[in-house]
């Protein structure tokens, strides 16, 4: 059990540490790791129409967002770079969500038929967290807070970014 623990904490802070673009060295070799690769995804689904949306955000800010709509399933892309303030953002919220300590899972009884689910992915290396979240659960502020920041990122990028 504490060789699992150990290896438990030394993903999470590994993860966090890429977050926050930190560099951690390896106290048995006294070497700095190998760069951390991060990605970060949203997922949006749902609704009466079936809606998809998936956003994939990489280490230097280069936002995809995909959207998939309508009964043709009509496919649009945008792409977008976020500046240094707006990556940040991103970064330090899922910082303060402590998203390493996220539940797997939020739902709700009776489900919300034709809402909107969510989900929540980041990469590190080759770690990967996924918080999935259907229409109507309740989450913690801190998650609330994430998606916030994410939804408002979705909509700079239909706004201002180029569509391909």
């Amino acid at each position: 059990m504490q060789r699992a623990s150990k290896g438990i904490f030394g993903v999470l802070a590994v993860t966090l540490a890429a977050l926050a673009g930190c560099n951690i060295i390896n106290p048995q070799s006294n070497q700095p790791p190998a760069p951390v690769s991060t990605t970060y995804e949203y997922w949006v689904t749902g609704g009466f129409a079936g809606s998809r949306e998936h956003t994939v955000i990489d280490s230097t800010g280069f936002v995809q967002y995909t959207e998939e709509q309508g009964s043709d399933h009509t496919i649009t892309t945008y792409i977008y770079r976020m500046g240094s303030g707006e990556f940040d953002t991103l970064k330090n919220a899922f910082v303060a969500a402590d998203f390493a300590s996220l539940e797997d899972s939020y739902s709700t009884s009776p489900r919300i038929m034709d809402g909107f689910n969510m989900k929540v992915t980041l990469n590190a290396n080759s770690i990967s967290r996924t918080v999935s979240i259907e229409a109507g659960a309740p989450v913690p502020e801190r998650l609330s807070a994430l998606l916030g920041v994410l939804i408002r990122l979705t909509t700079t990028v239909q706004s201002n970014g180029q569509k391909l």
